[in-house]
Formats: C-alpha cells, structure tokens, sequence
C-alpha cells in the first residue's frame, strides 16, 4: 500500500532557509531513485517537492523522514507527506488560454483559478504561481458586482501547472494578506528565547489586538509595535516577549506563516477545460499576429527586429499594460503575407527572449554600507525568480538567507542577501555588481491575432 496515493510525489515542508536542491536529493536518494527535486517558497518558509521512482521508495521515505527533522542541525522537524496530485502527468498542450470547466479536467498547462480579491493585479499573480514554475500567460475575468474574481493562467509546462496546483490550491496569493513572520529575536534567531521578532503584521495593528492575539498561546510580558519606516510601509514589524521560551516557541509553530487576519476565501487552483475546436478556430492563419510576454519598457523598435528575421513587419504596435498592473506588456505585428507570420509563429511561440537584462547594482547593506555579510541588491527584473537569484550569488559562497522585496508601483525588485562569511559578500560585490543576473529571460506566447491590425 501507499498511504492511499496513487503516485511517488512528494511535498516536504519546514525546510531551513538556504538549504539546496542537491542536499534535498541526497536525502531522499537513501530510499531509492530521485527522479525530480524542486525546492520552493510557500508564505515565507521553504518547502520542496520530490518525486521518487516509485510509490514504495516513496513511502519508505515518508515512513523515514518525517517528524524527525532530516538531517538538518536547526532543531526543526521536516515535514514529509504525498503531494496532492501527481507531477509530471500529461502532454504539454500548449496554445491559447483554455475556459474552466467545472468537472475535473485532465492534466494540461492551463490552470482556473477562484476565489481571487477584485483587486488582485496581474504582478501578483505572476509572483505568486512563480513559486511552481514560469507562468507564460494569465487573464484576470473580473465581474460587475462580484465579491471576488477568476483567472486563467498557462504555465510554461504540464508538470509546472501540476506543481501549482499541489503547491498554490487553498493558499493566498502573494500580497493579498500580509502573512506574519515570526522568529526569535537576537543575533542568531535558531537560538531559543522569550523575545520574539514579528512581521507581517497590518499597519494600523493596534497594542490590544497584538495583546490579544499572543495571549492565546500564552502570557505576554511586554510588546511592542516598531515604527514603520518609509522603506517598510507594506506592513508593520513588532518585538513581543513572551512569558517563556516554550510559549515563545509555541508561538512560531502556531502562528508563523499565517495571515494574522483570515481572508473569507483562498484560491481554488485547477486544470482548465481544453476546448479543441475554440483552440483550431483561434489559431487560423493570418498575417496579423498577438505577442505577449515582453518585457515592460519593451521598445517597439525591439520588437520589429525580432520579427523582421522572418519576412517584412509592415505595422507593429507595443501594448503597456492598463494601470500599471500588469508584469508584462504584448504587442500587435502585421507581417506582410501569412506564409511569413506562420514562419515567425513556429520560431518564436514558446521561445525565450534573449534580450539583455538590466544590470544589477550590488553593495553592503545599511545606510553607511560598512563591511559585513549582508548585501543590498537592486535593479533586478520583476520576472527573476528567488532560485536565480540564488544561482546567482552562490557563485560567490554560501547563501545563508534570500529575499526579494517587493516594492509596489516599481518596475524593478530589489532583495537583500546574507553570505556566509564578509570575505564571500566582498567576492559577491566584486563579481557581480553591475552585472547581469542569471536568469531565464520572458517567454513568448505568438499566436494569430483574433482581430485585423488597426491602425
């Protein structure tokens, strides 16, 4: 038997910050055959997703591992369970964003999404379902007089819409509710103590409210609500002491990673329905063609030589998205014959751009920038992932901790990172300020535009 699981898909929870791909693998590689390894955040904490070969070495490693910590020296228990569904399952399908269906779908890349805030943007999305894979193309549907909205969002490939599902079903998406995060507070925050850190928590949080909502894990001595800064005014940070270190600890496990306001609703994630014949009568060959997937600022001039590698682009237009929401822009092409917008559509649909990123400015953090192991990163493009970013500056040594900031109404994200030594942030600035990060540029949805070009 398998637990009642029908596949060797792994989700692994309550991972150290930091830790890597390879170390998961080897972990689980003790059971059996490791056919995939992802790692991943959820609400702040770090997690992974790990198929094993088959549903035995699968449950051998369950039966091994959770509870028990790993083999991590953090003192914290790792979570090992069957993932919801399994990864992997299904042909890529591709083309155009599907409708949702009711019933359960078969697996595909097309992925509707309820249960959504109206006021859900398009960046926030993309950050959030960034967490399972690329996410190539998403349409919000909003409707009049609704308490909440859908979408339809295509991942880049079955197994990363799989992913999304197990990862992102019954969760919030990024920024809709600040979610606390709660360590112990002290140089080292795995060292145990009374005093806790807090963030995450609303603006106007009150003295009463935090009182109150500590107090059900324990007695509270004192607390605290720090003044927000103008580079922290997302949300607001406070120090809470508890009345001892296992009430403080209960704290974190009870608390930390959660809304301290629970939304009505979270997002139901499933596979959309493929309609075959809507995807055949979408995609008739025409000379005007619908690009989306360009990077936010893309000039139109960019985008001509791009498609002038395939014939003649008599009109070509850059749409910016509509009140800054959106993550991308796209754009409407005319070529001057269909055989020549076929051609561009084959080379180009699904590709990746390789236009040049922007380059990055690395420096020591702090408003003086004195020596030390954390660094300050800016001018990084709002589609690099945490895992890049991370590729990137363990180059350089050991990344202890990673996080991108998010700033809202920039065009750019920002993140601060935390070497393992001030010799290895030293090496990070020399190599990497003012270079490029490494990261996978924006990938192309090309397909047949639905209308003729206007001019």
């Amino acid at each position: 038997s398998s637990m009642g699981s029908d596949h060797s898909n792994l989700f692994v929870g309550h991972l150290p910050e930091g830790i890597t791909q390879s170390y998961v693998r080897e972990v689980f590689a003790g059971f059996g055959g490791v056919i995939s390894c992802r790692i991943f955040s959820r609400n702040g904490r770090t997690c992974a997703l790990v198929k094993m070969g088959s549903m035995e070495e699968a449950e051998a490693a369950v039966r091994a591992l959770s509870g028990i910590g790993g083999s991590d020296d953090c003192g914290v228990k790792w979570l090992v369970k069957f993932a919801d569904a399994d990864i992997g399952q299904g042909n890529r399908q591709g083309g155009p964003l599907r409708r949702p269906c009711e019933a359960s779908s078969a697996p595909s890349d097309n992925l509707y999404i309820k249960g959504l805030s109206p006021n859900i943007t398009e960046a926030q999305l993309h950050r959030t379902f960034s967490n399972a894979g690329k996410a190539v193309e998403m349409k919000i549907l909003r409707y009049e007089d609704s308490p909440e909205c859908s979408a339809l969002i295509r991942m880049a490939s079955v197994e990363a819409a799989t992913a999304a599902i197990d990862i992102l079903n019954g969760t919030l998406p990024e920024g809709s509710a600040p979610v606390l995060q709660i360590r112990f507070s002290g140089k080292d925050p795995r060292t145990p103590s009374d005093n806790l850190y807090v963030k995450g928590l609303p603006l106007d949080v009150t003295q009463e409210q935090m009182f109150a909502l500590f107090s059900s894990c324990g007695g509270v001595r004192r607390c605290r609500i720090l003044e927000a800064s103008r580079h922290q005014a997302v949300n607001a940070a406070a120090l809470v002491q508890m009345a001892s270190v296992e009430e403080a600890s209960r704290v974190i496990e009870m608390m930390d990673g959660h809304p301290m306001v629970e939304p009505a609703t979270r997002m139901t994630v499933r596979y959309a329905e493929t309609k075959v014949d809507a995807a055949k009568a979408e995609q008739e060959p025409m000379d005007n063609l619908y690009v989306k997937g360009l990077p936010l600022g893309t000039a139109e001039s960019t985008v001509r030589a791009v498609f002038s590698q395939y014939g003649n682009v008599l009109r070509c237009k850059v749409l910016e998205p509509r009140n800054g929401e959106g993550h991308d822009c796209a754009a409407l092409v005319q070529m001057s014959h269909v055989e020549e917008a076929r051609v561009a559509v084959e080379a180009l649909h699904g590709r990746v751009l390789t236009s040049p990123l922007p380059r990055m400015k690395v420096k020591f953090a702090g408003r003086d920038q004195q020596s030390g192991s954390n660094l300050y990163v800016a001018g990084l493009p709002q589609t690099l992932l945490e895992q890049q970013l991370r590729s990137t500056f363990a180059q350089c040594g050991q990344v202890v901790r990673l996080r991108l900031l998010i700033q809202p109404g920039r065009t750019e994200r920002h993140a601060l990172v935390q070497m393992g030594s001030v010799a290895e942030a030293q090496l990070a600035i020399d190599r990497l300020n003012n270079a490029q990060p490494e990261a996978a540029g924006p990938t192309l949805v090309v397909r047949y535009a639905a209308n003729r070009f206007r001019k």
